[in-house]
């Protein structure tokens, strides 16, 4: 086994048996005799001990928090009269230093036991109760204490008694990823410093939570308060995962067997394996969103069944802004045909879903994603929060138009965006421009110049009105000098399976299997007629409907002419 090591030109071969030799060999890192498992270069009798070629070229230590500590083989100063700043004793052999404030940390000192912890500085602290009443700011929460505090005398860190048990790793309602624990984090690692939850700024010199995926930092008070659960060393929550579908467990551990119990429901029984090449024209099953390479897609061919890595990995229970209680993951509606109805961006939608059964709420995967009650999307420059309105007072969309209950608003300039515009694809495929994806497009109106037309319906689409400031969203591709409505890109129904193959019988209605299908309309005067319904007579509400393709018979989806006799 070789390894490439920053001090050496070579690659170090690894040697497992201690080296036999009379020359008395010496670590070139720690300048003790090697013994046993080592790296070396024997063309230039460079050696390192395992231990010494293996530490970090870079660590977080909490005595100095402004920057991190990179490994130097020698000491940086060519007087060669460096000490460590911890123990004053001389830099005889490898260093962390920091080159900007020269501060120095010899290898011992650097990694004492309780400071070999992760890249947040999240340590195994050994703390001790210091028996006297002192005003502190606790530095693993961040609030002010006034009494007796816990100290740890290696790290120089005071907390309060209850922060000595803060855990590690947890799940929050506001973020979509674990965020971990620190004690303090680098200027370096976040650019905001901003607590997502309440909007405060955050001095990280002291303790939060922080997703590094995200660059998302949070109070510890704002965490609990949004706490779902708390997490292991491995980000596992235990029967609160979905886990991943194409694996099985075969552990004996109790646990183990507990989480394989737990999600039998959501297994298939063919198992999924990971598919190579993607066919942008399937959906996944979970979010019905197309399939993209971009993404790590599980797949049985044999069901021409596919599901996103992310879509397997969802938790079976949140907790959202939008609902009171706790959500519970369906992965089919319990209607007949698995349709429903999201509560936040009011499509009908197929797939996975979470439902409150107690009060029938249903949200889709795609709002489902949306936890926190401020958003930063792409189409405005200013962070937005949620607004969950009465039906006294609405809001107009921005980018749609249509009047919503439910919206994120920015404070600063009107703004308001809706739940189904705020989950829109970024960038869609089209028959109309094969060459290219066509990009959501959001200007900002600053004249009334703005004269594109839809290449698809032939309609205008709207410069906005002195009431919108804002002009509706669109796809569009600037090249091709292509724009089209979003309806008219992913159609009424995006997120519906027509599937011809799934037929439900209606005993006493029609001989024929029905499926479900979006009603055709005539469009007279800008409004909408549909033909009647041929059981009742009576007109439709909505435009799905169950249709027989062999007859054109055609019935109501739901309402007087469904019946509880409905068989698949």
């Amino acid at each position: 086994m070789e390894l490439e090591h920053f001090s050496h030109i070579h690659n170090l071969i690894y040697n497992e048996e201690e080296i036999n030799d009379e020359n008395n060999n010496v670590c070139c890192g720690c300048k003790q005799l090697i013994s046993g498992p080592s790296y070396n270069c024997f063309k230039c009798s460079f050696f390192l001990h395992k231990a010494c070629a293996e530490l970090p070229r870079e660590i977080n230590h909490p005595l100095h928090r402004k920057h991190p500590l990179t490994l130097l083989m020698v000491q940086p100063y060519s007087s060669g009269r460096g000490v460590c700043d911890l123990c004053s004793r001389s830099l005889n052999n490898m260093v962390y230093n920091c080159s900007l404030c020269q501060f120095d940390l010899d290898i011992d000192c650097a990694l004492k036991p309780c400071v070999s912890g992760t890249p947040t500085g999240n340590y195994e602290h050994q703390f001790f109760h210091l028996l006297k009443s002192i005003n502190f700011t606790c530095d693993a929460c961040g609030n002010e204490g006034t009494r007796s505090p816990y100290i740890c005398i290696m790290c120089q860190i005071m907390v309060h008694k209850e922060c000595i048990s803060r855990p590690k790793a947890i799940r929050i309602t506001e973020h979509k990823h674990v965020i971990t624990h620190f004690y303090f984090l680098q200027n370096s690692e976040s650019t905001d410093q901003s607590c997502g939850i309440c909007q405060i700024e955050m001095n990280l010199d002291h303790g939060g939570y922080y997703c590094s995926l995200c660059d998302y930092v949070v109070h510890v008070d704002c965490a609990r308060k949004h706490l779902i659960g708390v997490e292991d060393e491995t980000h596992k929550l235990g029967t609160d995962a979905l886990g991943d579908l194409s694996i099985k467990s075969t552990s004996d551990d109790d646990a183990d067997e507990q989480l394989v119990a737990e999600n039998k429901q959501f297994s298939h029984e063919h198992g999924l394996a990971i598919i190579d090449q993607v066919n942008n024209k399937k959906r996944c099953v979970g979010c019905m969103l197309p399939l993209s390479s971009a993404s790590i897609t599980y797949g049985c061919l044999q069901c021409d069944m596919f599901l996103h890595k992310e879509c397997s990995e969802l938790s079976t229970k949140i907790k959202h802004p939008l609902h009171r209680h706790s959500l519970t993951l369906l992965l089919k509606a319990y209607s007949f045909d698995g349709l429903f109805k999201c509560n936040a961006c009011e499509q009908y939608c197929h797939g996975f879903c979470y439902h409150c059964e107690k009060c029938d709420f249903y949200l889709d995967i795609r709002c489902s994603a949306i936890i926190s009650t401020t958003l930063k999307h792409h189409g405005h420059d200013h962070l937005l929060r949620l607004v969950l309105s009465k039906r006294s007072y609405s809001c107009h969309c921005s980018a749609c138009y249509e009047t919503k209950f439910s919206y994120f608003e920015c404070e600063d300039c009107n703004f308001c965006l809706d739940f189904k515009c705020a989950t829109l694809p970024i960038s869609v495929r089209h028959r109309f421009d094969e060459k290219h994806p066509l990009k959501l497009t959001y200007d900002f109106v600053s004249d009334r110049s703005f004269d594109h037309y839809c290449e698809v319906c032939e309609m205008r689409i709207d410069p906005g009105t002195y009431v919108f400031n804002y002009a509706p969203w669109f796809y569009g591709c600037e090249e091709c000098d292509i724009s089209i409505h979003p309806e008219c890109v992913l159609g009424r129904y995006p997120y519906i399976k027509f599937d011809r193959s799934s037929a439900y019988s209606l005993s006493g209605i029609h001989s024929h299997g029905l499926t479900l299908v979006q009603k055709p309309f005539i469009l007279v005067k800008k409004r909408k007629f549909y033909p009647p319904c041929d059981h009742c007579a009576e007109p439709f509400d909505e435009d799905l409907a169950l249709q027989c393709s062999q007859c054109n018979f055609i019935i109501h989806r739901k309402g007087p002419c469904f019946t509880q006799n409905v068989q698949q």
